[in-house]
């Protein structure tokens, strides 16, 4: 475990029975005695065996809300996207920030260029540069551009960094966010691929939006469909997005396929033309406007 400058806190070894989970409750204060870490990081290294997974959870103290932090692998990449970042209003009275995550673990100073991609085609950037070992978190990172609105990030490094993000609601009693992991260009969906979102939903309790990103150097032509749970087809959509575009779809199973009984749908994104298509979903609360993302999957 390290402070954001790379520093060491505490290193421990734990031993792991096959096929069970081990988990580390607040290791910070508990391993480390830290209680002011505003930003770091752990560094897992498998020293027997194989087949280890490892994940943190970030837990809001005041709403109870935890975002997942799924494992990297080192050193990461130098171009990377964030599908989608904002600092604007929403349904239900939410307020949506985001928060940008930079770590350099690639063994040389790094130098980055991060970029928002605005949904009416503007765009603003600033430039972070880190230590070899530094870790950045850019909190509301589209206000720091001098900027507003939604859209979806871009990250130009001259080194190969790891990248996420958190977006998510801020309300008088806390937070309540989802996690976007950055996308590299290769990853994303190209001509003649479709990607799947599941686990999506509609109704009294839960809202869906889907979202896209171009990061190709082309226009891309997409076909979103939706389906209930039974997989009956209920609409199909088209949307044409110049490099570098990001549209959302706002609540699609409701307006525009007429349904708000949906307990769990899925939809399919069809790349018709172009490449480096990048979907998403996030499934929000009508209560606590707390947000799950849903990343695509083959």
């Amino acid at each position: 475990r390290h402070d954001a400058d790379g520093a060491l806190i505490t290193a421990h070894s734990r031993d792991i029975p096959a096929q069970q989970t081990v988990q580390l409750n607040r290791p910070f204060r508990r391993l480390g005695s830290r209680s002011d870490i505003e930003t770091g990081y752990a560094v897992v290294t498998v020293l027997e065996g194989q087949d280890i997974y490892a994940y943190g959870s970030v837990i809001d103290n005041a709403t109870g809300d935890p975002t997942a932090i799924p494992m990297k692998r080192a050193p990461g990449a130098e171009q990377q996207w964030i599908a989608a970042a904002a600092h604007d209003g929403g349904a239900q009275g939410s307020v949506w920030r985001t928060d940008l995550c930079v770590l350099n673990l690639s063994g040389e100073a790094a130098s980055a260029e991060v970029t928002f991609h605005r949904d009416n085609g503007d765009s603003a950037s600033f430039f972070v540069f880190l230590e070899h070992g530094q870790q950045v978190v850019a909190g509301d990172v589209v206000a720091q551009m001098g900027t507003a609105g939604t859209g979806a990030i871009k990250i130009d490094a001259d080194q190969p960094l790891m990248i996420c993000s958190r977006t998510y609601n801020a309300g008088t009693a806390g937070t309540f966010g989802l996690f976007l992991d950055g996308v590299q260009v290769r990853d994303a969906a190209a001509e003649g691929e479709s990607v799947w979102l599941p686990q999506l939903r509609q109704n009294a309790f839960f809202r869906t939006n889907i979202g896209l990103a171009n990061s190709g150097d082309v226009d891309a032509r997409v076909r979103i469909f939706l389906f209930d749970a039974s997989g009956n087809e209920l609409v199909s959509r088209w949307r044409t997005l110049e490099p570098g575009a990001w549209t959302q779809f706002q609540e699609p199973f409701s307006r525009l396929a007429g349904r708000a009984d949906i307990d769990t749908g899925y939809a399919k994104v069809e790349v018709a033309s172009g490449n480096g298509v990048i979907a998403y979903a996030s499934v929000i609360d009508n209560t606590t406007n707390d947000g799950t993302a849903i990343t695509m999957k083959r």
